[in-house]
This record gives structure tokens, C-alpha cells and sequence, in this order.
């Protein structure tokens, strides 16, 4: 990363060069993994803006875009649920093979295609805030380890305790995973190992304290944001999502689309079926914002729209329904926040600095994805 950032900093089209690389990266690795590629293209956008602020420090011509490139970081959000670890077509490939909708010609094509928005970036995008000054984020000051501190009694009656602890888990998590595989779930055998391992390494209370409080600096605003996202599930979950339900009730009745002072060509361009997945990608954009995470976000709407599909007659490929979630949702990350904070944490940016240059992406991705489910 380093490497990558001094030859950046040293090139004479610096912001061009930065918005392809980092862009590219962050859709490559998207498509992968879209943690992965958040956290990877974080790090870099951070090495990247640190260079330029030393650089700027030292030359005050030289101007960089900061929120710019952390907001290319971002853009693995807009391929992910399209890629290998998209919750909607991993979580429906029992109903709908792989091959109709990750591996589908649309959805290559329709991801394919967004490695071309760094050319519209530069183009539509840069122009639009030209002139305007970007202040440099507050420098990444290195963390200095703390002086090791004497070990008392209580520490190591404390290092004992963690090692118990730690046998005792391990134990347990064993024993429930084979004489009981359904009492735990994957996520939840996570978590006992991670806090494991967090035991075991803690070679003293004091240790173990300052890492707790090092680490949720980072990660409080995404603690906050938790119990507001979880009630809006738990709300949208009330009677069998109801909710959702009442909501794909009134989406599905496509002849409402045609109510009203429609233009004469209109529904030669969208028929009925079209429509319904017009609606259905807005749909997904709305119910994003609300609920961020991809897997609770096909719990709430997919299965849903699936039965409301079969129970109406309606005729669309059940494969172009797992598509217009996935895309809806690709979309709807370039306005939530929720997972921008990480590369906020790592940049030192604000969120609506980043969100304000991922906003103009969501346009022209929009109009791709919205095309590919239409007409191909």
C-alpha cells in the first residue's frame, strides 16, 4: 500500500490516477468480498490521503481531492451483492440456480460495466466541485505501545482466569457443535471464539482494559447505529412481515401504473412486468436506507415478493426479482451511511463528505442496472 501511495503521490496526474486505481481496486475486490473491500480500499484511500497531506504540507500549490478517493473505496458497495458474496442470490440458489443470476449474462454485464465509472467521474463528477478547496484530514498518528507495566497478583490471578475461560469455551463450543448443531449458528460460534482468543491474548487486566477502550473509539458509531437498525427490522418482521407484505401488495398491482395521465408511449417502452421490477428496485433503494444489512434485507423483502410473484400470476422471472433486490440494494449503499463509516474511521472524513461524490455514482449505476433488467 505504501508503494502504491508514494507512486501516486509522485506521478504528475496524481487525482486522476488515484480516483482509477483506488476505483478499480474497490470494484475487483467487491465483486470478491465487500468486507474485504472495505477495509482493504479504506486502508489504501487512508495511505493515499496521508501522502497528500504530507505533500501539500510541504508544497501549497498542490491540491488533491480527499473525500474524492475515499469515496472510490466506497464503490465495492455498488458491485458487491452482485459479486461472490451477495447475500440475495446466495441465499435464494436452492430456488434459483447460481448460473440465472450471479454467473447470468445481465449481471456480468451489468457489473462489468461499472468499472467505467471512474471515466465518469472525472468527466461529470470533478467538474462539478472544480475550484472548491478539500481540507486535508488530521494525520494518522501512529499508535506507540504503552510502557509494560509490573505485573501484580491480581494480573496473573487474571491470566489464569483467561486461560480457563478460554478452555471452557473451546470445550463448550465443541460439545454444542456436535451433540447439538442447531443450538448454535455460525455466527454465534463466532463470537465465542473471537472472545476466546481476546481472553487468551490479554496477557493482564490492564492490557486487556486499554484494548477494549483502544478499539470502540473506532467502532462507536457503528455500535449506536445498531439498536436504531434492529428495531426497524424487528418492527418490518411484526406478523409475518405485514409490512413488507401490505407494501409488495400494493406494488404488484402493475395495472396502477398505468392509472392515471400516462403518456400514449409509455407502456410501449415498460409493460406490466417491467414495471413491477421498476418498482421493486426503488423499492429495494427504499428499504436499504432502512435496513443495512444485505442477508435481513432479502429476509424482509425477497421470499415476500417471490410469494406475492406466484400468488398473482404475474409472470416475471423469478431470477430477475433476486437481480432487482440485489441492484436496488447496491444502489441504496451509495446514500446509507452505515457502511461508510469504516472508511470514515480509517480516512478521518466525514461521512457526508464521502457520501456527497457516491451520491452522483448512484446515477449512472442506476440507469445500468435499471436497463440490464429491462431489456436484457
Amino acid at each position: 500500500m505504501d508503494a502504491i501511495a508514494d507512486w501516486l503521490c509522485c506521478s504528475d496526474y496524481p487525482n486522476i490516477l488515484s480516483v482509477f486505481v483506488v476505483a478499480w481496486l474497490a470494484l475487483l475486490t467487491g465483486l470478491i468480498n465487500w468486507g474485504f473491500s472495505l477495509i482493504f480500499c479504506g486502508m489504501l484511500a487512508a495511505r493515499i490521503n496521508e501522502r497528500f497531506r504530507q505533500k501539500e504540507a510541504q508544497d501549497r500549490e498542490a491540491t488533491f481531492n480527499y473525500p474524492l478517493v475515499a469515496a472510490c473505496a466506497y464503490l465495492g458497495m455498488l458491485v458487491w451483492h452482485g459479486g461472490l458474496s451477495g447475500s440475495a442470490p446466495l441465499m435464494a440458489h436452492q430456488q434459483i440456480p447460481l448460473e440465472k443470476t450471479l454467473f447470468s449474462s445481465e449481471n456480468l454485464f451489468a457489473n462489468g460495466t461499472m468499472f467505467a465509472l471512474p471515466v465518469f467521474i472525472l468527466f461529470c463528477v470533478v467538474p462539478f466541485f472544480h475550484g472548491k478547496h478539500f481540507s486535508p484530514p488530521p494525520p494518522i498518528e501512529p499508535t506507540e505501545p504503552a510502557p509494560p507495566a509490573s505485573e501484580q497478583w491480581h494480573d496473573w490471578l487474571f491470566a489464569g482466569v483467561c486461560t480457563v475461560s478460554v478452555a471452557f469455551l473451546v470445550l463448550l463450543a465443541a460439545f454444542i457443535g456436535v451433540w447439538s448443531p442447531n443450538a448454535i449458528d455460525a455466527v454465534g460460534l463466532t463470537v465465542i471464539v473471537l472472545l476466546a482468543l481476546g481472553l487468551l491474548l490479554a496477557t493482564n487486566a490492564s492490557n486487556y482494559q486499554e484494548n477494549l477502550r483502544g478499539a470502540t473509539t473506532d467502532f462507536v458509531p457503528i455500535l449506536v447505529q445498531f439498536p436504531f437498525y434492529a428495531g426497524i427490522v424487528g418492527v418490518a418482521a411484526m406478523d409475518n412481515n405485514q409490512i413488507v407484505r401490505d407494501a409488495s401488495g400494493w406494488m404488484v398491482d402493475a395495472e396502477s401504473f398505468f392509472s392515471g395521465n400516462m403518456p400514449a408511449w409509455f407502456p410501449v417502452i415498460v409493460d406490466a412486468k417491467q414495471a413491477f421490477l421498476v418498482r421493486l428496485f426503488f423499492q429495494a433503494c427504499i428499504v436499504k436506507f432502512f435496513v443495512p444489512s444485505g442477508a435481513m434485507h432479502w429476509e424482509l423483502q425477497g421470499q415476500v415478493t417471490l410469494d406475492e410473484n406466484v400468488n398473482n400470476n404475474l409472470g416475471v422471472e423469478p431470477a430477475k426479482i433476486v437481480l432487482a433486490i440485489a441492484y436496488g440494494h447496491q444502489v441504496g449503499n451509495m446514500f446509507q451511511p452505515f457502511w461508510v463509516l469504516p472508511i470514515v474511521s480509517l480516512t478521518r472524513l466525514r461521512v457526508a463528505d464521502i457520501l456527497a461524490f457516491s451520491a452522483f455514482c448512484a446515477i449512472p449505476a442506476a440507469a445500468v442496472f435499471l436497463g440490464c433488467l429491462l431489456w436484457i
